[in-house]
């Protein structure tokens, strides 16, 4: 009886609290991820197990809509009966190891719910996220709204700015006035690239600058020299910056007076032919993905047998790294083109074209893999004496 109590609750936490973690996780990542341990224990338990249920039903309306849509002749649909989970409950309640045939009968296609499930959960969370802040929902909605709001003042997506000026932000600049202990406040002007907060309060830690410069204010002596030098009064200027030299410039935010924050933006009142082509890029690459995905999983033209799941796995990895290369290849061939280069990605497409001989069972991988290294070193000894 342990054991089965036991086995349950592993079972529960598998299927209605790890897929509510996982959207958590995900969901609460990046600038964003001291979130995800912000709340009280109870609070995050009960969302958890919500956002599992929905996502639960999710993966059920997809099993489903695959099990009568789509004529399958494999077993990548799992086929699971409530008397097959019964006996596994019984035989584990029995303390009692489950037979070869149920092992592969029941287990397996549970394994692969469960996978499915927390491959729905990750895909929702990265959708979810990107609807949110693409359609910019967290500024108009305070119930969506992160609790990091730095973020927003950062990246110049202040909830008071309008949308217009929001999707033409570039960067922000920073003018900082810090207190040096002995050497007094000074001023500083850089270019914001990143910033970390406080995990319990959402208080700003740290922020750091690049391009940096510091601000010498002018003496009155100096500036009536200058004054002379310039006619006019409106160039007349009372500081100087001085460069700063360095990569990156960091300010801890506990020594920080007052800070300043100006967002430039792009001009796109003209779209250039390069704005074109990166969106058609775009597109290729995401009707590629989707067809990698159909033939892998969701056609049974390349692939007829009866046990062939891992085999399409290894294809859809393969075609995508594919495509990751002929994507990046594209990109730098476009801005920079040289013959080394193309036939260096030549090389490469062609030694994940020749794994399909053996993903499709052409030849044994035993021949395939040893002779994709020795090529692989071949091509690379190759392009190094080249240089």
């Amino acid at each position: 009886m342990e054991l089965n109590l036991a086995f349950s609750t592993v079972f529960y936490i598998s299927i209605f609290i790890i897929p509510g973690l996982i959207f958590r996780r995900i969901y609460f990542s990046g600038e964003f991820n001291k979130q995800f341990s912000q709340g009280n224990l109870l609070e995050r338990i009960v969302w958890s197990i919500l956002t599992s249920g929905i996502i639960l039903v999710i993966c059920a309306i997809l099993l489903l809509f695959a099990k009568f849509n789509i004529d399958y002749q494999n077993d990548i649909i799992p086929q699971i009966k409530y008397t097959d989970i019964q006996d596994v409950f019984n035989s584990v309640g029995d303390n009692k190891l489950p037979t070869e045939e149920m092992f592969f009968k029941v287990y397996i296609d549970i394994f692969k719910i469960i996978g499915f499930l927390y491959i729905i959960s990750f895909s929702a969370a990265v959708l979810f996220k990107w609807l949110i802040i693409y359609f910019g929902l967290d500024r108009s909605i305070k119930f969506l709204r992160f609790n990091n709001y730095w973020y927003y003042f950062m990246r110049g997506k202040a909830p008071h700015l309008d949308k217009k000026f929001v999707k033409k932000h570039w960067f922000t600049l920073a003018d900082i006035m810090v207190d040096n202990g002995n050497d007094g406040v000074k001023m500083y002007s850089g270019t914001v690239v990143d910033y970390f907060i406080d995990r319990s309060t959402n208080q700003l830690d740290v922020i750091f600058l690049k391009d940096t410069s510091r601000y010498k204010f002018l003496t009155n002596s100096e500036e009536e020299k200058r004054s002379k030098d310039q006619v006019e009064v409106k160039n007349r200027r009372k500081y100087d910056l001085i460069k700063i030299p360095g990569n990156t410039f960091c300010i801890p935010f506990q020594n920080v007076h007052n800070l300043n924050l100006t967002y430039i933006s792009k001009n796109e009142s003209k779209k250039s032919p390069q704005y074109y082509i990166n969106l058609g890029r775009r597109l290729v690459f995401a009707i590629l993905f989707l067809t990698s995905i159909f033939l892998s999983f969701l056609d049974d033209l390349l692939f007829s047998t009866d046990d062939d799941w891992l085999i399409r796995s290894l294809f859809f990895v393969n075609t995508f790294l594919i495509i990751l290369i002929l994507d990046d290849a594209f990109i730098k061939l476009y801005k920079n083109f040289k013959l080394r280069e193309l036939l260096g990605y030549t090389y490469i497409i062609g030694l994940f074209g020749v794994q399909y001989l053996w993903i499709f069972d052409q030849v044994s991988f035993v021949w395939v893999i040893p002779i994709t290294f020795i090529v692989t070193y071949i091509i690379a000894s190759t392009l190094k004496l080249s240089k």
